[in-house]
């Protein structure tokens, strides 16, 4: 982890996602207030990935999978330098139940998985990744994930890694997926389709 004090703000290098991203994160005073809620967005400077093939590349198992549990927020503070409980930034992980596997092993069918989110709320202090809502409870995913070497699965370019699917079609979960490639490719494509057509998509 690479950390970089400026002002108020603090540019952390950290694996959030399968590649590493830089984050700006305001210390001093939230964002916004919403509430009684303070507000502080973070902003990535994520890798874009140009095609589905590369997503996939990356990633250890593709999967149609519902959000059962969003577990408390918590945070992750940088432990090299003074004071890091108030420049830190809270995570929370996410339970998903594996329906269908549309790609990798299909070993993992029917279990649940953790997928660590940015971004978060403990009690009136809330931090939001911009562009990248986490994944909620009830809803059902197609997820693209990478199992790395400290045994987690994290989403291979963040949100071009996740797509809600409703109604049968996937849809990115933001308006700013839609603008990236794998976005622009998969919005409005029915999750059958994408299955029957995955090998022509991503040259598996």
């Amino acid at each position: 982890m690479k950390i970089k004090i400026v002002g108020t703000v603090i540019l952390v290098m950290v694996v959030i996602t399968a590649g590493a991203s830089a984050f700006a994160i305001t210390t001093a005073a939230p964002s916004s207030q919403v509430q009684n809620v303070e507000v502080h967005v973070m902003y990535a400077d994520l890798m874009v990935y140009p095609s589905l093939a590369e997503i996939t590349s990356l990633s250890t198992i593709v999967f149609q999978g519902t959000v059962e549990e969003v577990l408390p927020s918590y945070r992750v503070a940088p432990k090299d330098i003074p004071n890091a409980k108030t420049v830190g930034y809270l995570m929370t992980d996410v339970i998903v139940r594996v329906n269908k596997v549309v790609y990798g092993s299909a070993e993992v069918t029917n279990t649940t998985i953790t997928i660590p989110h940015t971004g978060g709320q403990q009690g009136n202090v809330k931090y939001l990744l911009e562009g990248s809502p986490i994944s909620e409870k009830g809803k059902t995913y197609l997820f693209f994930v990478q199992l790395d070497t400290d045994n987690v699965y994290r989403l291979v370019g963040d949100t071009q890694g996740r797509f809600l699917i409703q109604n049968g079609k996937l849809t990115p979960v933001s308006d700013d997926a839609e603008n990236f490639p794998a976005g622009k490719i998969l919005k409005g494509m029915s999750i059958a389709n994408l299955e029957r057509d995955f090998r022509r998509l991503t040259n598996r």
